[in-house]
């Protein structure tokens, strides 16, 4: 029989347990086979599904066995090693030194690593942070004039003022001295109940130690001091020579076992009611927990551990006690542990606590288990605590074993430098004013010998223009004289007046020279400018004294020429003679209008008597025009009546002879005589034009030199007034630059000090968890004038960063001259106020020293400032000095220009002049041989007639005769009176 798939598939899974089933009802044979075939089956597959179910149970329970032994082993091996990684990080923390952060950072980071802890930070116990009390400033509303509100998180509150402050320190110096003064009390008793037993014992001891030598002192079993004491004290109170010399032997016998001293009284616990807890340090995850602050009244439970020298802190469910503050604002369920870091005291100094480390579990939405802490975790914790606090042991001694060694001699060493600075400024400024009186006793001698050749110049220049004057006039009264004798004249009464001027301007030159050289330096300008005046006339007469009257004379001279002249000139018009001199007037007015505008204009910049003489001078040049014109009309009247007289002897002469024809040789004459006339008036009216003209000229010049002396001698004046507050600003800047300089060596003292102990001083305010009150002022002054903000003043964890090297080069390099910042000299000023240098010395020599640099920078920025506004005043004063030095030598040089134009102007009118005075004389020459000419022309004119009428009388005579004889003789009549005419 062959096998089928389903048959061996019903075989392999149903089988056995059907064919059981079978032998079962067949052993049994139920009345319902079928039915009961069912029931067995449905109980057999129920085993057995049970019974695998068993073996599987059996099986994973003998597999758990063996994996739980396992993992308990794993478990142990890694308690262990955890246990070794953390004894191991303990000791580490031990040996970090010299940075409380670095330590503060490792200790939380072994804390995270080691315990289920969420957040761990560390506080520090410091005193409050002093703050100076906000200026209100006026219109300021009290609300703006109080501080903020703090924030959720956690800050501070209200900071501590200065009251507070004053109280508690005034509380511990009281409680220092109260324990001072019962220590001192204590011992006094030790020592007068010491001095007593001490005395006894060496009386005793006398009688033993001659015969014993060596032998121990023994006491009543009291409390002993030494022997040396002992002595000391017996001799004191007594006297006799026996007593001390037992007293010594005692001693000797005493020195080969001393008895135990009586234990001291332990110091009083610190009280830490006033005292903050200021966090410094957080996991990264609490990282705002850094910089804020805890006071009693918020964590009373916290402070407790300080309080009462608790050990530790555990509190499972934060949630289930009081006293807990939550920084984050909202109450969370977790554990809170605190262990303090507590330094070990000594004889004189408890056991003080310096910081907390802090962990919590505190359940977030992201972080927390909220779970308590367990034993392993609190002790790991705790021995933290403990090598933090053995790492900052080290740190403090290290730092503070050596401050009373080096502040004494330190202060020493500065009031020494201090004083001999002081002493060298006293007798550099001496000195400095002694120069500073000798170079303004040289100046001032300079400056008279410079007055003084000034004044002699002035003598010499006055005295050249006097000889040259003097030379002009001579020159002028030789000319004269010679015409003179030309004209045939006498000299002597004319030479005696021309010599008389000369005698007075000697006697007036001779009266400024004998005036003193301290009084001449107004006298000589006047003198300059009057000399110049009179040289400017030198071309008009010599007798002329002023300008008024040289430029009249100047004037009138050509007038009387033209009125010796032109009655002599030939026949004119009369018409013509009528309009030129109405043209004439009409330019002169013209004239008088153009130097009345000129005048008027001159008339404001000009004083009231230059007004004056100029009027004068107008009228007297209207008086003058008016003269000439009255002349010119007179000369031409006199032309006038000349022409119609002889008009009338032409008529005459016609009416005698009838019908003469006019000669055109005769005509053109007259014409050229008429032309001559009007070219020499127009060359007099030219040669007025031009006096007129120069005249005008050279008194603009004189009035512009006198302006210009007048703007000289103003900014001669203003130059003096500046010299003197130049000298003046010059002291102040000699004194200001000595003070600078002395609070310079002061501040750079001081620096050197700090330099010397800056290496020192930097590690030991590294090794600071927190500066001290009176020091961190101190600091936060220093890192104001350095320009830092607020934000990072306060904040000591990045405020410690900035203090280091580079942060004393910066305050050495510090540059007092520029301008400080008011509000941060201001902040700087108000952490200071009030600061002595006596608490800071046993604190920190750095604070010291840096204190007293601050205050030295303060007078030397004062100085400065006072410095650079003397020097900026000083500059501004010499850029004025420069600038009216400029003035005086611009106004010099113009006048000097002026000056040489007027003696060029002066020269050039002299020359024409003199051109015109010869061209005169030269025409006058011409005239009279004109003269003379005309007057023979005229003679032979008469002669030429009265043989004309001769020959025609003598011809009307043959005429007569000949008339009868018929017309022969006309044609010879006619050539005879041909030949007269042409005779």
């Amino acid at each position: 029989m062959e096998e089928t798939p389903d048959a061996e598939y019903l075989a392999r899974t149903i089988g056995q347990p059907l064919s059981l089933a079978v032998a079962e009802v067949c052993i049994v044979q139920p009345a319902d086979p079928i039915e009961w075939l069912s029931a067995w089956l449905y109980k057999y597959v129920d085993s057995a599904e049970w019974l695998k179910a068993y073996k599987r149970e059996q099986w994973e329970k003998s597999s758990l066995d063996g994996q739980s032994k396992r993992q308990v082993l794993i478990q142990a091996q890694k308690e262990s090693e955890q246990n070794g990684l953390r004894i191991s990080s303990c000791n580490y923390l031990s040996t970090l030194k010299d940075d409380p952060f670095n330590l503060w950072k490792n200790a939380i980071k072994a804390v995270t690593t080691f315990t289920g802890a969420s957040a761990v930070y560390i506080a520090a116990v410091v005193e409050p942070v002093w703050e100076p009390k906000p200026q209100k400033e006026e219109g300021e509303d009290e609300e703006e004039a109080e501080s903020e509100p703090t924030e959720s998180e956690g800050e501070e509150g209200e900071e501590r003022d200065e009251d507070e402050d004053k109280a508690y320190d005034s509380e511990e110096e009281e409680r220092i001295a109260e324990e001072e003064r019962k220590a001192e009390e204590e011992a006094e008793a030790e020592a007068a109940a010491a001095a007593a037993e001490a005395a006894e014992e060496a009386a005793a001891a006398a009688a033993e130690a001659s015969t014993e030598s060596g032998t121990e002192g023994e006491t009543d079993g009291e409390t002993e001091v030494s022997t040396d004491e002992a002595s000391t004290e017996a001799e004191s109170e007594k006297s006799d020579k026996s007593a001390s010399i037992e007293g010594e032997t005692s001693a000797e016998g005493a020195d080969a076992e001393k008895p135990p001293e009586k234990p001291p009284k332990p110091p009083r616990p610190i009280n830490y009611k006033k005292f903050i807890c200021k966090y410094m340090a957080a996991s990264p995850n609490n990282i705002f927990m850094c910089n804020k602050e805890m006071k009693r009244k918020m964590g009373p439970l916290t402070f407790g551990v300080m309080e009462k020298g608790l050990p530790e802190l555990h509190v499972p469910n934060v949630l289930y006690r009081k006293g807990i503050y939550f920084f984050g604002g909202l109450p969370r369920l977790g554990a809170y542990y605190v262990a303090p870091i507590t330094l070990p005291g000594t004889m004189t100094y408890p056991p003080r606590v310096v910081g907390l480390l802090c962990a919590d579990t505190l359940k977030f939405e992201t972080s927390g288990s909220g779970d308590p802490f367990k034993p392993t975790e609190t002790a790991f914790m705790q021995n933290v605590a403990k090598a933090l606090a053995h790492a900052m042991n080290q740190d403090l001694l290290e730092g503070t074993q050596d401050i009373d060694t080096i502040t004494p001699p330190l202060i020493e060493k500065i009031k020494t430098k201090f004083k001999e600075i002081k002493v060298a400024h006293r007798q550099a400024v001496k000195k400095a004013a002694k120069e500073l009186l000798l170079a303004q006793k040289a100046k001032a001698k300079e400056e008279r010998e410079k007055e003084k050749q000034k004044i002699k110049d002035a003598k010499a220049e006055a005295k050249k223009k006097r000889e040259e004057e003097r030379e002009a006039r001579k020159k002028e009264r030789e000319a004269k004289r010679k015409e003179r004798q030309d004209a045939g004249e006498e000299l002597e009464e004319e030479e005696e007046e021309e010599e008389e001027p000369e005698e007075e301007e000697e006697e007036e030159v001779s009266e400024p020279e004998e005036e003193e050289a301290s009084e001449e330096t107004e006298g000589t300008e006047e003198g300059e400018t009057g000399s110049e005046v009179t040289g400017s006339d030198t071309g008009t007469e010599g007798d002329t004294e002023t300008e008024t009257d040289g430029e009249t004379e100047v004037g009138t001279e050509g007038e009387e020429e033209e009125k010796e002249e032109e009655p002599e000139e030939p026949e004119s018009d009369p018409e013509d003679w009528g309009e030129e001199p109405q043209e004439e007037g009409e330019e002169g007015e013209d004239e008088e209008a153009g130097d009345t505008e000129t005048a008027e204009t001159e008339e404001t910049d000009a004083e009231e008597t230059e007004g004056e003489e100029t009027e004068g001078e107008e009228t007297e040049d209207e008086e003058t025009d008016a003269e000439t014109e009255a002349s010119e009309t007179d000369g031409e009247g006199t032309d006038a009546s000349e022409t119609s007289g002889e008009e009338t002897e032409g008529t005459a002469s016609e009416g005698e002879e009838e019908a003469k024809v006019v000669d055109p040789e005769v005509e053109k004459k007259k014409a050229e005589k008429k032309a001559k006339a009007e070219a020499k008036k127009l060359v007099v009216k030219e040669r007025k034009r031009l006096a007129k003209e120069g005249a005008k000229k050279i008194k603009d010049k004189e009035k512009e030199i006198a302006k210009l002396e007048r703007a000289l001698q103003k900014a001669e004046d203003a130059l003096k007034e500046t010299n003197v507050l130049m000298t003046k600003l010059e002291i102040s800047m000699a004194k200001g630059d000595a003070i600078v300089k002395h609070h310079q060596l002061l501040v750079s003292t001081v620096m050197d000090h700090m330099l010397e102990l800056k290496d020192k001083e930097l590690k030991r305010i590294k090794c600071t968890p927190f500066p001290r009150r009176r020091m961190f002022r101190v600091l936060k002054a220093l890192l104001y004038i350095l320009g830092h903000k607020k934000y990072v003043v306060d904040d000591w964890i990045g405020a410690r960063v900035l203090v280091n090297a580079d942060f004393v080069n910066a305050l050495k390099s510090y540059d007092a001259f520029k301008p400080a910042d008011p509000v941060k000299w201001k902040a700087a000023e108000s952490y200071i106020e009030g600061l002595t240098g006596k608490k800071l010395m046993k604190e920190a020599p750095f604070a010291y020293l840096g204190l007293k640099w601050l205050l030295r920078l303060k007078k030397l920025s004062t100085a400065c400032a006072h410095f650079t506004a003397i020097k900026t005043k000083f500059e501004a004063q010499s850029k004025a000095m420069a600038a009216a030095d400029l003035a005086r030598i611009m106004c010099q040089v113009h006048l000097n220009v002026v000056k040489g134009e007027l003696k060029k102007m002066t020269d050039v009118e002299k020359v024409r002049l003199e051109k015109v005075a010869a061209e005169e004389a030269e025409e006058a020459k011409l005239k009279a041989i004109e003269d003379a000419e005309e007057a023979a022309r005229v003679e032979a004119e008469e002669a030429a007639r009265a043989a004309a009428e001769e020959a025609a009388s003598a011809a009307a005579e043959t005429s007569e005769a000949e008339t009868s004889e018929g017309g022969e003789t006309e044609g010879d009549e006619t050539e005879t009176e041909t030949e007269a005419e042409e005779e």
